[in-house]
């Protein structure tokens, strides 16, 4: 098996681990929610940033305004576009699903020593800042 093959593997074992619910949240419901810290966005910024259609996003939008922790907003400069915000309660939601998330983080590191830690925060660091994947949507 070749070190990319390794590292492949490796990583899709880390994402079925830190799969699932996080507290009240689903992970795609932890990643909009998260998205929404900064700024509100339409459902097409939400579905280009998640890889996933416009349908998947609405979906998981109106799970998660019938549970208060988003609200949708016609945009004043156009009524055509629907701007989507958190809630208090969608920020609360959001606060437990990161120690939940953090917690199964700690609980998956435990075995490594705090240098081996660092040097992977040090790694995966070089990895999400360094020049962007491009998209590769729907391709296998």
């Amino acid at each position: 098996m070749s070190t990319i093959q390794s590292i492949a593997r490796s990583l899709m074992i880390i994402h079925h681990r830190l799969a699932g619910r996080y507290g009240p949240l689903t992970r795609p419901q932890l990643r909009i929610l998260s998205s929404l810290k900064k700024s509100k966005r339409t459902v097409s910024e939400l579905a280009e940033y998640l890889q996933i259609s416009s349908s998947g996003v609405t979906q998981a939008l109106d799970k998660l305004q019938i549970a208060n922790y988003i609200v949708r907003q016609a945009d004043p400069n156009d009524q055509r576009v629907v701007q989507i915000s958190d809630t208090e309660m969608g920020r609360l939601a959001l606060q437990e699903a990161e120690r939940h998330y953090e917690y199964r983080v700690t609980e998956l590191l435990q075995t490594l020593s705090e240098e081996q830690q660092q040097t992977l925060s040090e790694l995966l660091a070089e990895l999400v800042y360094s020049k962007p994947m491009r998209n590769k949507k729907n391709e296998g």
